[in-house]
């Protein structure tokens, strides 16, 4: 059966990367080739005369490692503009893959393995539930309008997806055939000339992925899936989405789809310039669209703090209390999260309170108490550090350092003095510190939303106070730490 495999006389199946121009087709093209089965019988005749049985074969080898075996009819054509395509054509579940015989010969005679890689890719899409999803649903149409950039969502087509999730599942198919990297290689570099022959040009079709995306996408796929380990937590997570395809009304939530999805995300925000130019135009669109939303981003903070005072009169420690408080405000940063270097800005509210107690014979009584209510002005730079699998996962996780100076402006402020000698109220005054910390986050690589942080922070913030007639001299340093957690709404 392998050698059978190797050298089939011509190549099955392309995934759907041409359309039929109806006003250029000569003869009959794919769904228009199906007769209407007739009630009671399980494949009508004409469909069985036509049929490639050694291609129904060749299905059968791919199709051998999945629990749901899909009944995919192989059917000849030679129409204007049409390389390959996998139909379901009516509401009988007959799964079909139409092909053009010229356009596989080509292929076939200019590298080895493509036969069983573009019938495996369109396969997958059987296997995957899109043709179910593209009968019902009549995606095709308008998928110009899904390109749009949302205000409030970000919209990565649907069949760009498939066509990534069908590369996926296609090469694990003939990896388990023995292609190698070369093979796999020479596919992706033969078929843009090949398509071209055929008035095909993929870079300019907006419903498919530029080839340089799904060349990038596939060499990543096969490191992963040649890796023994990687490979049994892609079979156990996968093999129930590849069993049974999403329903009509659901999200389709597949693991396979969440990979692809951070994956095509991350590297069309990413893309540096060779990668630009071998975009598609749809490409271009949702690129401007994800990093638009990566430039600037608006979060909610809230948190707890310790505070500790230090405080000398005359150069002499006065003892002071503690306190713990909570705080909160908004967030506003400038620059892409994924990238390693980032600035915000934090405008938070909170209390401060400590106290001040001085020795009386055995007994520690309290002399002052301060209250305060401050605004945090807080611009800091932020690096970030991606963890390694980070591109390859839907959620994210990053380590991130940051460091600035910190703005304390009083708002309210109420002095109490328990001492015998009435003494005069102080005015509190804004001062300049220093902030660092470190922190960790959990963000979506094609969501404005959904970003998720946490903050171990460290603040130095000297208590300025106006002058008051008086020979003393204080010093007053409150040393704040706190932990601060935030959501990204944009």
């Amino acid at each position: 059966m392998k050698t059978r495999l190797l050298n089939w006389p011509w190549l099955l199946a392309m995934v759907a990367w041409a359309t039929v121009d109806p006003a250029q087709a000569q003869e009959p093209c794919e769904c228009d080739l199906v007769k209407p089965m007739p009630k009671g019988y399980g494949i009508a005749p004409e469909t069985i005369a036509f049929e490639e049985r050694d291609a129904r074969e060749m299905i059968q080898t791919l199709v051998k490692p999945f629990a749901r075996q899909p009944n995919i009819i192989a059917r000849p054509f030679s129409c204007a503009n049409v390389s390959a395509v996998a139909k379901l054509c009516d509401t009988s579940g007959r799964s079909f893959i139409f092909y053009n015989k010229g356009f596989f010969t080509n292929l076939r005679d200019k590298t080895r393995r493509g036969d069983q890689f573009v019938l495996a890719h369109e396969v997958a899409h059987h296997l995957l539930g899109h043709t179910t999803r593209a009968y019902y649903m009549a995606w095709e149409e308008g998928q110009q309008e899904a390109l749009k950039a949302s205000a409030g969502t970000i919209t990565i087509p649907q069949r760009h997806l498939h066509e990534l999730e069908a590369d996926a599942l296609g090469l694990w198919m003939v990896i388990k055939q023995g292609a190698t990297r070369a093979n796999i290689e020479a596919i992706f570099r033969v078929l843009p000339k090949l398509l071209h022959i055929y008035d095909i040009n993929d870079n300019k079709d907006p419903l498919h992925p530029s080839f340089a995306m799904r060349e990038l996408y596939m060499k990543r796929q096969f490191d992963k899936l040649t890796n023994p380990t990687y490979l049994r937590r892609y079979l156990a997570t996968n093999q129930r989405a590849m069993d049974h395809p999403p329903g009509l009304d659901d999200d389709d939530p597949n693991p396979i789809r969440r990979d692809t999805e951070s994956f095509y995300a991350f590297h069309l925000m990413t893309a540096k310039r060779e990668l630009l130019q071998k975009l598609t135009n749809s490409e271009r669109v949702m690129r401007d669209s994800l990093t638009r939303r990566a430039r600037l981003s608006v979060e909610i903070v809230g948190g707890i703090r310790y505070i500790q005072p230090s405080l000398s009169v005359d150069n002499e420690p006065v003892a002071t209390s503690p306190f713990m408080s909570l705080v909160g405000g908004g967030r506003v940063g400038v620059g892409a999260w994924y990238k390693p270097h980032r600035f915000e800005a934090d405008l938070l509210l909170g209390p401060q309170a400590f106290t001040t107690q001085a020795r009386f014979g055995d007994r520690l009584l309290t002399t002052e108490r301060f209250l305060s209510w401050y605004l945090h002005v807080r611009p800091r730079y932020v690096l970030n550090a991606l963890t390694r699998e980070a591109p390859n996962r839907y959620a994210t996780q990053l380590w991130m350092l940051t460091a600035g100076p910190s703005l304390t402006v009083p708002l309210a402020f109420k002095y109490d003095n328990y001492g015998l000698i009435p003494a005069q109220t102080p005015t509190q005054q804004a001062s300049l510190g220093l902030v660092a910390g470190a922190g960790y986050g959990v963000s979506n690589w094609r969501s404005q939303a959904g970003h998720y942080r946490l903050w171990l922070l460290y603040q130095l913030q000297p208590l300025r106070f106006a002058p008051l007639t008086t020979s003393q001299t204080s010093q007053s340093i409150l040393h704040t730490i706190s932990l601060e957690a935030s959501f990204r709404f944009w």
